[in-house]
Formats: structure tokens, C-alpha cells, sequence
């Protein structure tokens, strides 16, 4: 390939400009052109989204490998900027889904007692196997049972034959004692 001069600097160079003065050229260009490039890139991005996604994927891995602590650190300063937003989000997507669930099995009241303040609401199995249904959905963790319960209904067309809404009172009386003192005072 024939040595030329540079159109910017004049030094003797294969390409029309020194790797110099071509870096400036690309610098210069992309300020200009911020959002033509960006457009661009979004478009590409989106016709080939499965192999940008890999990419993506495998450059984050990477980077991580590469900076550990940097990561940690970036974790958690993102945690603490966004925690109250975040924890409101998963306490209002729990009580929908809650109530979702609530409204399958009848409404959010006890059926036993009647309660119906959703606070003092919680989901019953009626055999009393639910720790060993649990660990056969989810295996020993309980990190998250309640709203991985909740969708595994929704998912199994919520089953009336395991589950029923008791308050805490007759669900804790109904695990202590066996029954409900209420199931007394009806009869």
C-alpha cells in the first residue's frame, strides 16, 4: 500500500489521515453527531436484538471479572439511591397480587371468623401440610414463599381444595389447638 501525507498533519501514513488525527476526526464526529449515532445504534441494536443481547451479557460478565469490587461497590450504591422506590414497588405488587389471589378464593375475609381487614389476612392450608407443600414447590428456602405462593395459585388456577383465607387468630388457633375456637360458637 502507497504511503500518502496525512490531510490534517502531514505525516507520511497509509490511510488518508495518522491514527492521531483520524482518533480526533472520530471524536469530533461523534459529538456532532450524538443522536444520529445513538439512533443508529438503537436501530442496529434492535434488528439484531438476541446476538446484542449476548454481547451485553457476555461484556458485563467480563467487566465483573475484571473489577469485582467496582461492581460490589456500583451494587451498592444503587441499592441504597433506589431502596425506599424499590421496596414500595414489591410491597404495592404483593398487595395486588394479594387481593388477586384474596378475590379467587371468595374475598378478603376469614373464613372462618369473618375478618376482613387485609392485615390480618393470610393464606391456610387446609390439611395443615403447608410447610411440606412448600418445600415441595420451593425446596428449603423460604426467602419470598409468600409471593411465589401467590402466583404458583394464579398459575394452578388457584385449587380450592388446599388453600382457604383464615385471619391470624383462627389460623394460629386452628395450629396450636387443632380447630378454631370460633367452629365452638357457631354450633
Amino acid at each position: 500500500m502507497k504511503q500518502r501525507k496525512c490531510v490534517k498533519c502531514g505525516h507520511m501514513f497509509s490511510p488518508p489521515r495518522c491514527k492521531k488525527c483520524l482518533a480526533a476526526y472520530a471524536k469530533e464526529y461523534a459529538k456532532k453527531n450524538r443522536k444520529k449515532i445513538r439512533e443508529y445504534n438503537r436501530k442496529l441494536r434492535l434488528s439484531n436484538i438476541e446476538s446484542a443481547r449476548k454481547y451485553e451479557r457476555e461484556w458485563q460478565r467480563e467487566k465483573r471479572k475484571r473489577e469485582p469490587e467496582k461492581h460490589k461497590s456500583s451494587l451498592r450504591k444503587s441499592y441504597q439511591k433506589h431502596r425506599m422506590k424499590r421496596l414500595a414497588e414489591k410491597k404495592a405488587e404483593l398487595l395486588k397480587v394479594k387481593l388477586e389471589v384474596y378475590n379467587a378464593y371468595g374475598g378478603p375475609k376469614c373464613n372462618c371468623c369473618g375478618e376482613s381487614h387485609i392485615e390480618f389476612l393470610s393464606l391456610d392450608h387446609i390439611h395443615d401440610d403447608g410447610a411440606k407443600h412448600r418445600r415441595e414447590l420451593f425446596g428449603d428456602s423460604r426467602a419470598g414463599s409468600s409471593i411465589r405462593m401467590y402466583k404458583w395459585l394464579k398459575k394452578n388456577n388457584y385449587p380450592k381444595d388446599i388453600i382457604q383465607i383464615l385471619c391470624m387468630n383462627c389460623n394460629m388457633a386452628k395450629h396450636i389447638y387443632g380447630e378454631c375456637p370460633h367452629k365452638h360458637d357457631h354450633n
